[in-house]
């Protein structure tokens, strides 16, 4: 559910090479990132994941996704914090936000510098 660790992964899906936004998705958070990464004019493609063969009596892994845009230079961390991302309503989509933790920021000013006139 959480950004990578600034890796870049690529992975071919559909015939395409994407970089990975994000592995191990259910099929709510794999709709959410879509609709949050096309409205920024991401191309996104999402891919099953293989599931883990059961044993008999064992309980089934569930389905997971992995998420990719097709622009290979996209990096979703240095999108987060350099506050490139938007909500459909104009607010900058915060890491919390990204991991569904928390409301869009309305906030338009860099959170990590400070006022050097003060």
């Amino acid at each position: 559910m959480f950004i990578n660790h600034g890796k870049h992964i690529e992975q071919e899906i559909d015939g395409l090479r994407c970089r990975i936004v994000e592995k191990g998705a259910n099929a709510e958070r794999a709709e959410f990132l879509k609709k949050l990464l096309e409205y920024n004019n991401l191309e996104v493609r999402i891919a099953e994941e293989p599931r883990k063969e059961t044993v008999e009596g064992e309980e089934a892994t569930p389905i997971t996704f992995s998420i990719g845009v097709t622009d290979i230079t996209f990096n979703p961390v240095v999108a987060l914090y350099e506050r490139d991302l938007r909500t459909p309503d104009g607010k900058i989509v915060s890491p919390a936000f990204w991991n569904q933790q928390a409301p869009a920021t309305g906030e338009h000013s860099w959170y990590w510098r400070y006022d050097r006139e003060k």
